[in-house]
Order: C-alpha cells, then structure tokens, then sequence
C-alpha cells in the first residue's frame, strides 16, 4: 500500500483502486475495511517525519510529500533535468538518476497493476542508461563502457541500441573483430528468436565497421558530431596554460562527487572566490577526481588551468608557496627576469595576473593551510581545487574553503573498476572479483595495484594473497613507490607527532571493525581526555575514520599497517600489556552492563577479578548491542593470545545476553573459544560450561545432533567434577534437546532432574526456566491444565526476580495456552503484554514466539490480515536468527493461513517447505504439523498425508495433532462419498478434542451434524 501511495504522490487514490493495486485479483471479503488499518499502521511509522502525511480523502486516501524524497519521482526530475542540459550536465544528471535504483522494483510484491508498473519503470530506466551511453561514447568513454555494455546486452539481448552502442564502443577500444562478431550474433539471434533482420541503424554502422569508416573514431552511434565552438583569436594572444596531468584513464562512479564539484564551481555574486578541499585517505583517488572533473569542466575556465603537486605527502620534499608561485608566474607569461623572489611579492604579481581571468587552480596533495592559501586566486571568476591527507580545518574555518570527504569506492562501482582493468578474466568469476574489491578497500589505488598484480594468475590466488597475514605485500608492484600501498601510508604516518604515531599503532591491535574511545583509552593506557585529542589528529590524516557516537574505525588495509607499525615500534611486553588493559576493559564493562540488565543473576554468573579495571564506558543493553561483534572478537583474541581466563569469564558472563538476543553467530565465536581456553588450561568445570553453551546454540538453530553431544559431554564432566549447578544447566539443556526432537519421555525425565536441582540451590531463573520447558511439554501432550500450571509458576517466579525477558517469554506462554483452550480474548492479551516487554528488551526469541502465537489465535477468530502480519513478521524474525525449528512451524502456520483464505497452491508449497525443513532438523512435532497442513490443502493425496501424520502424532502422543488427523480422514472419506467411516473418524476426533478441552470439538460437531441431518 505504502508502494501504491508513493507511486501517486499528492493524489488521491481511491479505495477501489487501493484494493485493486493492493490485492490484484485476489481481494478478500475485509479487504476495504484491512486499508484502514493498513493507513494507521503507516502513520504510526511516519509519525516522526514531518515531511510525509497520510491523510484520508473523500472516496480514498493521499499520500503527500514532495515528490523529491521519493526515488522514483526524484530520478524522473533528474532524466528530465538531463534533456534539457548540456551534454557534460546531462551525464552527470543522469548518473545521479540512476545511482538511485536498487535492484528489482517491488521484488516480492505480485499485483497485476504493480507488475505492471515494474515493466514500465525498467523500461524508463534502460531509456535513462542507453541515453548517458550515447553521450559518453561521443564524450569518448568508450574503454570504460565496454564491460558495463556486455552486461547489458546479457540482459536484452535482442535490443539493438545497446548491440550499436557495444559495437562502436568495441570498435573504438580497437576490437573490431569483437564488434562484428557481435554484430553476428544479434543478428542470429534476431532471426532465431524473431524472425527478422536487424534494423538499419545496425546495419549501417556493421558496414562502417567493416570498411574501417574514420569518422567512427569521432562520431557516436546514435548521436550526430557536435563541433566546439569557436573561440575568436585574440588580437595579442596571452599565454593560457593548460597543466592538467594526464588522466588515468580508467574512471568508474563519484557520480554525486562529481554533481557537487559542479555546484562549487558555480560564479558567486559576492565577490570571493570558490575553494574546494577534496580530502580523504591515502588511495581513495583525489587526484583522479579532480583531473576528472577538471577536463571536464575546461570550457568554464577558458583562460587555463594551473596544477602543481604540492607534495604533502611524497617520498620527495614538499613544494614550497615560493616554488609554486614562481611556476604558476612562468606559465602565465612573466619572463624569469620579472619574477620576484620573495613571498608576498611573488603573490601578489599572481593574484593581479588571475583578476578578470577565469582560471582553475589546482593544488594536489597539500599538507597544511600555510601551503595553500598564498596559491589561492584573488578574482571571483577564477577557483582552486585543494587535495590533502589532512582536513585542513584552518583553510575553511579562516578562508572559507569548501570540504568534500571522498569515502572509498561504493561496491558496484569498485566491482566495475576490477571489469575494466581485468577485462575479460573478471566475467568468468564476478563473486571472486567482489571478494577483491572488498578485501582492497574499495581503494582505488589498492585496485588497480590488485589487477596489475593479478596479471598471469588465476583470480583465486589473488584472493589468497590478500587473505594473508601481510595483506600489504600483495599490494606492491614493482620498484616505484607510488605503487606499494605501503609507503603510501608511511607518508602519512611519517607526518604525524610521535605520540599520534604510537596510538594508530595500538588502534591496530584492536580485534574488532571499530572501537569506542574508552576501549582505545584502554589499549594506550591514557586519559580519555588525551585520547580524543590524539584522535582527532589521527582522523584529520585520515588514518582513522572518527564518527559522532565516539567510535574509530579503520579499513583493513590501514589497519594491516598499523598491525606492522605496532609490532615494528612496540616489544612484545608493551603489545601484549595493551591486549590485557584491553581484555580488562571488556570484560569489566560487560560484567557491569550485565549487572545492570539482570542483576538477579549477578551471583550466577563467573567473578569478574576486582584487578580487570575499566575506563569510563556506559554498562547498558545498548553497549552490549553496540559491542556485540567486538566482544567475539575479543574472546578469539584472548584465546589465541594467551589470555584463557578472560575467554572463558568472558563466555560465562555473555552466554545468557547472547541467548537471548538470538545472537547465535556471535554465541558460536564466543563460546567455541573459551572452550578451547578451558581444555588449554585443563578446566574441566570451565570446559563443561563451554559445551553446554555451545550446545544450547545448536539448539536454537535446529542442530539436534550436534546439541545432544555437546549437552552430554558437558553433563558427563560436571558429574565427574562435582558441579552441581553446572549438572542443573547441562539436565535443563538435555532436556530442551529431548523435547525439540520429540523424546518427550526424556525430556520430561532431565527436565524435572533439572527443576529438583535449581529448586535445592534456590535458583529461581532456573526453576522458571525448567517449569516454561515442562509447560510445552504439557502442551504438546494436551495436558493444558497442568501447562497453565507450569507456566503461571514460572510467571510469577520471574515476576518476583525482575526477569523480564522470562516474563515475556512465560506470558506468550499462557497466551498459546488460552489459545488451545478457546481462551482467545485472554490469549491475546498475553500475546500483547509479552510482546510490548520482549520487544522493549529485544528479546527476539520471545517476540517471535508471541506474534506466531497471537498469529495463530487471530485465524481461529477469522482475523486473517492480522494473523498473516503477526506471522510474515515471525518469519522475518526466525530467519534473521537461523532458528529452523521456528521457521518451520513459521511455514507451516503460514501455509494453515493460505488455506484459509482460499489459496490451496500457495499453502501447499508453504506445508512442503516446512515438511522437508522439519525431517531435515529432526523435528517430529513440526512434521506432524506439516503433514496435517497438506492433508488439508493437497487435495490429491489427502488421505495419505493425514494416515502418516495420524500414525506419527500417535507415536508421540500428541492428541491434539491426532485429532486434527482424524479430523482431515474424515473429510477425505466424507468427500469420497464413504459419509460412514467420515463419522467414525470425526467422533474419535470429538473424542479426542472434549479430553483434552480444545475447542475444536465444536466445530467437527458441527461438521457430523451436516453429515447426519444429509443422511
């Protein structure tokens, strides 16, 4: 619906159109009545945008904005500002229009009216890519279209404009031979696939390839030849220098970079003049940015270009303002006997010679303000580009410079670099190509150092090289220092105070992507206050990227160098005392943040040693969300780097926030190297606590096998150690095992073994914990009054300690209890209070658990838009997690929802899918599910699918899958016209339902009173 609105931005689109656009050709019976609830949930997601409102008009409904914040309308602005520019405007527009799509539009929605408008907007944008491909064939891009070209015609095939544009553009990078194959196979295809011939554009353009035409060296496919203006010769020429360095050729993306150079060269009406510092790190292309957009931009500067490496940051010396000046003066005409020697005056003859003239200057590479500003033009018409390492804070707070911060090459755009440097060899592997680029950087410079090195090898080797522990080796090409990314950095690093250089070191130790500055506090063993202003100087070089929740972060190329200069300026002491201020910090800080989130179970968890001080860092839920990957990273490092106790406290004290969140990558890391901690360190109660945890991973995410053995492992060695509370946690993780697999009489047995021990040491998380596990049980053998029980105990248990993740869990529940009762008013207001407390703490297991809940209760109340929301966002949450258990039972539900609603296809694919997930994790109970679904939607083979799960559900012992088995026979049957053995398996089924107090009996009452009353 939102998608529909958006589409129509600021008119009123009616209900019937709504329902149409929304539903297709499959609306339901509440469909007009599901808009207005759709409507309030959409306000309620726009409520904190004072840009875009909903409002409801007579007859439907409107979504106003200005249609520039939306996509699709921004790119038409943009194609529409494009005809009417000039060409080098038109390129830019354009590519700032298509840089807006992201894959498919509306990629999971499927209504005739959207599929529609899918074709549509995929045909505005190939209109949108052929016309920027003209204009950069006849700008002379042809080397850097050809790779995007091939990929194009692999997505139409039989269009010819795109088969024209790769054939001049082959034809231009001297692969004639290339463009008339090309030309074959369109042709080929045109007959095979149509049954016509090529068109003539194509036709005359192959017999201009074939007879070598020279005007296609100038000339573009589809656009006429554009000759320059002429400019009239001045009467006394005065010299115009053009000192712009060669370009590098190979140019891919900065489309918004390039669109913001445009406006900063803009003539200001205010008299000062434009100063653009494009700033970033070593690599990332400055230079070539500014040539690019120089040349381009040549004809706004008529009266020339100045350029001069300033050497900021180079093996050579600086260039000194003197040293520029006096070149600048010879370029512009002033004889060596005028040129003045010292500073000022130097200065002023440039400025005087740049008034009246338009002029760029560009001054590459600069390493501080003082080395800029006496090379800055006086006249508003003229206007200076500035690259530097540094920010160059004083030249825009003092001369009002301009700053754009050049980031690394976005993916697509550092993908199609490797197409174009690698040519051919990239298309055999684009998935090893990506792996390059990420594992570069994105770095421009550290690309294409990458291809030259891959020349005569296979991609892979490439990838292993860059894998290696020196990834910077792999990145140097022959003997010239421009080319080894190494000593690029050292010239940065060489020009940073000693103790900057000394902290970039130690930020390289770090483990993790970033880091907050108390961590990096920790890793000097410093002051949080001298820290941040080391930092700052850090990031000004742009060595370090700062971000404004106090976090640093470098890329992997630089912090592979920082790795080097740490161990080539620090002894193994220093490193190893930073790793442990470090390890001191994060365990310190997590053990508080633990404290404070469950403070009822400070006593379970392991003893932090009051020596494992920490800076000043929050100790909340958000640290521990934020320090999530860090904190694995962490664990792996102590464990490698010879910390063991830290791995394995680190573990102890994570395990039940980890659990919780459903973090189950990171909980695998986590607890995976404390155990590798315990057993090198021969702890055996340590070791035990590891392969439950681990074991209670799997669990989670459905490995069944691999979560017995770990379980029994850990609960053979805390029996041999005398472990009690370790032997309740290994009996409860035994037990959850037993009931995912559906051993109930196992699981019943470690279940209440474990529930005995939590009782006698008075743990009562584990209590509520055993009691919730006893009430599924329960559930599933229909025993709901003893269910309720368990669970209400569990409620209060946790009530009582302030464990609110175990309270919501515990009252979704009760709610699923109700559920099976009949209780649906009283379900649903458990669903709602466990979800208002699991998604406060976010608690994704519980918050899944309640909407699959709530879900099934609204499609016995008939609530089916309501029940497939609850669900579809159940599914999104068992996904994201890996749970395979609940993304079964979350297919199955989906598909009972489909066949509700009258669409038998879509429900049996749904029940397939969760039967083969279900056999595949070893989960019987959700098989039995599964295999009812398709009784009940494949009509085909009902009979069949409902005796296997009546055979298996009895084999369990669970009445209410049996029930709903008998139930779908008796349909079968009843539809076969045997109505005798349809009201012998319906009354079992009654039987089954009125034991067990489901209120289902009703409704195959119902079904025998049809079947009687007919007879």
């Amino acid at each position: 619906m939102l998608a529909v609105l958006l589409l129509e931005v600021n008119r009123t689109v009616s209900v019937d159109q709504l329902v149409d656009r929304v539903w297709g050709d499959r609306p339901h019976a509440g469909a007009a009545g599901s808009l207005y609830s759709y409507v309030s949930r959409l306000r309620r997601a726009l409520v904190a945008s004072d840009e875009v409102h909903i409002e409801r008009r007579p007859g439907g409904y409107r979504l106003t904005a200005d249609p520039v914040i939306v996509d699709v309308h921004r790119f038409r602005h943009l194609v529409e500002r494009a005809s009417a520019s000039t060409e080098e405007q038109a390129v830019v527009l354009l590519g700032q229009a298509l840089i807006l799509w992201r894959g498919e539009p509306f990629a999971n929605l499927d209504t005739p009216w959207l599929n529609d408008m899918r074709e549509h907007l995929e045909r505005e944008r190939l209109a949108a890519q052929l016309e920027r491909n003209d204009l950069r064939l006849h700008a002379g891009e042809h080397g850097l279209l050809v790779a995007e070209l091939v990929r194009a015609t692999t997505a139409h095939p039989l269009d010819e404009r795109v088969a024209c544009q790769l054939m001049l553009a082959l034809y231009r990078s001297g692969r004639p031979t290339d463009a008339l194959s090309h030309y074959d196979q369109i042709r080929r295809r045109l007959a095979d696939d149509v049954g016509v011939d090529p068109g003539s554009a194509l036709r005359q353009l192959h017999g201009r390839v074939l007879a070598a035409d020279p005007a296609l060296d100038v000339e573009g496919c589809t656009k006429p030849v554009q000759q320059a203006p002429v400019r009239p010769e001045p009467a006394e020429p005065t010299p115009v220098p053009h000192q712009l360095p060669a370009s590098s050729g190979l140019f891919v993306g900065r489309a918004a970079d390039l669109a913001r150079l445009d406006e900063f060269s803009v003539p200001r009406n205010d008299g000062t003049i434009g100063v653009m510092v494009v700033t970033g790190t070593a690599g990332v292309g400055k230079t070539a940015l500014v040539v690019r957009w120089a040349r381009h931009a040549q004809n706004r500067f008529p009266d020339g270009q100045l350029w001069v490496d300033l050497r900021g940051y180079d093996v050579e010396p600086p260039v000194s303002p003197e040293q520029a000046l006096i070149g600048f003066l010879r370029a512009l005409g002033v004889p060596d006997t005028d040129v003045p020697r010292d500073l000022e005056n130097l200065a002023n003859l440039y400025r005087s010679l740049l008034h009246g003239r338009k002029v760029l200057v560009v001054l590459d590479n600069a390493n501080g303000p003082d080395q800029v500003r006496p090379l800055l033009p006086g006249s508003a018409d003229c206007a200076a580009l500035v690259t530097s390492r540094d920010d160059l804070a004083g030249l825009v707070a003092r001369d009002g410079a301009h700053r754009l911060r050049l980031d690394p090459l976005d993916g697509t755009d550092a993908n199609s670099l490797l197409h174009a440097l690698l040519g051919p060899v990239a298309d055999e592997n684009p998935p090893v190509v990506q792996a390059i680029a990420r594992l570069c950087a994105r770095l421009p410079l550290a690309l294409r150092i990458a291809a030259e090195r891959v020349a005569g090898k296979r991609l892979s080797e490439a990838v292993d090289e860059l894998t290696a522990e020196q990834p910077l080796d792999a990145l140097t090409v022959g003997d010239d220092p421009y080319t080894a990314l190494r000593t690029v950095f050292s010239w940065s690093y060489d020009a940073l105070p000693a103790e900057a250089a000394e902290l970039f070191g130690l930020i390289g130790l770090h483990p993790g992507q970033d880091a907050s500055d108390p961590a990096v506090a920790a890793l000097a063993g410093s002051s949080p206050a001298r820290v941040h202003r080391l930092l700052g100087v850090l990031a000004a070089a742009h060595l370090v990227e700062r971000h404004p929740a106090g976090r640093v972060r470098m890329h992997r190329l630089l912090r592979a160098y920082a790795v080097e200069r740490a161990e080539q300026g620090n002894t193994e002491d220093v490193r190893q005392a930073a790793l442990s201020r470090l390890l001191d910090h994060y365990l310190h800080t997590a053990a508080r943040a633990m404290d404070v989130t469950r403070p009822y179970e400070r006593h379970l968890r392991p003893r932090v040693p009051s020596s494992c001080s920490a800076t000043d860092a929050p100790t909340t839920a958000e640290w521990l969300e934020v320090e999530r990957v860090n904190l694995a990273a962490t664990v792996r490092l102590a464990a490698e780097r010879g910390f063991p106790r830290h791995a394995i406290s680190l573990s102890g004290v994570l395990s039940r926030y980890l659990h919780e969140r459903a973090h189950h990558a990171e909980a695998r890391v986590v607890h995976g190297y404390a155990l590798r901690a315990a057993r090198a360190t021969h702890d055996r109660a340590a070791e035990a606590a590891a392969l439950n945890h681990l074991g209670l991973v799997q669990w989670a995410s459905g490995a069944y096998a691999a979560a017995e053995r770990n379980i029994g492992a850990a609960l053979e060695l805390v029996r041999t150690v005398g472990d009690w509370r370790g032997q309740a946690r290994a009996l409860h993780g035994a037990g959850l095992v037993a009931l995912a697999s559906a051993r109930y009489a196992d699981a019943e047995s470690h279940l209440r073994e474990a529930l005995a021990n939590f009782k006698e040491m008075g743990d009562e998380v584990g209590s509520a914990a055993a009691l919730d596990d006893l009430g599924l049980l329960d559930q599933r053998k229909g025993r709901y009054a003893s269910a309720f029980e368990s669970h209400d105990r569990a409620l209060s248990l946790r009530r009582g300690v302030g464990d609110r993740a175990g309270e919501a869990r515990a009252l979704a529940d009760l709610g699923a209890v109700h559920g099976l009762r009949g209780g649906y008013e009283r379900g649903l207001l458990h669903c709602h209070q466990a979800l208002a407390l699991a998604t406060g703490i976010g608690d994704r297991a519980s918050t899944a658990r309640a909407l699959a809940t709530r879900g099934r209760i609204h499609e016995r109340l008939g609530d089916y838009g309501e029940a497939f929301d609850d669900q579809r966002r159940a599914m999104v949450i068992v996904r994201a997690t890996g749970d395979r258990a609940g993304k079964a039972r979350a297919l199955a539900d989906l598909g009972d929802l489909h066949g509700r609603t009258g669409r038998p296809e879509l429900a049996t694919r749904h029940h397939r899918w969760a039967l083969a997930l279900s056999r595949r994790i070893g989960d019987r109970s959700a098989e039995v599910k599964a295999l009812n679904g398709l009784g009940e939607t494949d009509a085909g083979n009902a009979l069949a699918h409902h005796r296997e799960a009546l055979i298996l559900a009895s084999e369990l012992g669970e009445p209410h899958a049996q029930a709903r088995a008998l139930t779908g026979l008796g349909q079968a049957s009843y539809e076969h016209r045997d109505a005798r053995t349809a009201r012998e398996r319906w009354r079992a089924a009654i039987a089954i339902y009125t034991r067990i107090g489901a209120p289902e009996q009703y409704e195959v009452a119902s079904l025998l009173a049809s079947v009687d009353a007919d007879i």
